[in-house]
């Protein structure tokens, strides 16, 4: 006989009996026991299942015609009848009635837990008939419940080939959604590539009171006096006042030299200002006459014209 080691000891609870006797089963046709004589395979039996076995084996009865211990068959029966009693295949067979696919469960896996859970009942002929219509009542997928109604004759057989079928067309479904949507990811991804660092996209924007790109906190006309407006912290170039006169707009003179003001001191010309223009990049001289009842501004003296009306208008003071 072929020497293989023992399997694991039994511990006696029932609920581990039909495991441990498939294996044990198979132990003893890969160690040839079972071409050895009956007292041997009853030994055997009774030493792997360990002390308690012992016990328990004292109990049983052979009472019936044919019945004897070296008879292999009989004594696992006999075992079996003691580990699973009578009062147990009305609980066995609700879990049986009740057992439904389980989210993570397979076609293969569902199965065969079923078939696990019917051998104990000894329904014959009609085994596969009672597992095909828990199978069929028990499925998850609603459309292949219903395909599988739809089936005449339906067999056991037929019904486990149509749902393996079924299940590979899913995931074979899935798997392919899965690969058109990274590709229409990348494809997106290819027709709007990140912009480059330096590129126009990313530049400052131009500051919409001097003009310039600057920091925060960094513009230049903070604190500056527009020369077109009046008004504070903006250049001239981004002013969006309206100009008074058609000539303010067209005639707009430099002068790069600064004056200081200078009232008249003759009550007939009161009212003449000459005010002082403190912008470095563009100077304009505007010069206000001011009446008794209305003010209106004269029009815009280049350079040349204000530095004789200047000396003129020293000679009338004299």
């Amino acid at each position: 006989m072929m020497r293989l080691d023992p399997q694991r000891k039994f511990s006696i609870r029932p609920e581990e009996w039909p495991e441990w006797s498939t294996e044990f089963k198979r132990f003893r046709t890969a160690g040839k026991l079972h071409l050895e004589d009956g007292e041997i395979q009853r030994d055997t039996l009774i030493y792997c299942k360990g002390q308690e076995a012992e016990k328990i084996y004292r109990t049983l009865q052979f009472d019936s015609e044919g019945e004897t211990d070296t008879n292999f068959d009989c004594l696992m029966g006999k075992f079996t009848k003691y580990f699973i009693p009578k009062g147990n295949i009305i609980y066995e067979r609700s879990q049986f009635q009740e057992r439904k696919q389980r989210e993570t469960e397979t076609i293969e896996e569902f199965y065969r837990v079923l078939k696990d859970l019917v051998r104990h009942f000894n329904y014959g002929a009609e085994e596969d008939s009672i597992i095909r219509d828990r199978f069929v009542v028990g499925l998850t997928d609603q459309k292949l419940k219903e395909k599988l109604q739809l089936i005449h004759d339906l067999t056991l057989k037929k019904a486990l080939e149509t749902a393996r079928q079924h299940e590979l067309i899913e995931s074979q479904m899935k798997a392919q959604a899965v690969v058109d949507l990274v590709s229409k990811n990348n494809s997106k991804a290819s027709s709007n590539p990140k912009p480059r660092p330096g590129s126009s996209s990313n530049q400052r924007a131009a500051c919409g009171r001097c003009g310039r790109q600057h920091g925060p906190r960094q513009c230049p006309a903070y604190g500056k006096e527009c020369m077109k407006c009046g008004g504070r912290n903006h250049f001239a170039k981004v002013c969006h006042t309206k100009p008074h006169t058609e000539g303010q707009r067209k005639n707009k003179p430099k002068y790069n030299q600064k004056t200081t003001s200078w009232r008249s001191s003759n009550q007939s010309t009161r009212g003449k200002q000459i005010h002082e223009v403190t912008d470095e990049a563009r100077e304009t001289f505007i010069i206000n006459t001011v009446k008794k009842k209305t003010s209106e501004p004269w029009p815009y003296f280049s350079a040349s014209h204000i530095l004789p009306m200047i000396k003129r208008l020293m000679q009338i003071s004299k």
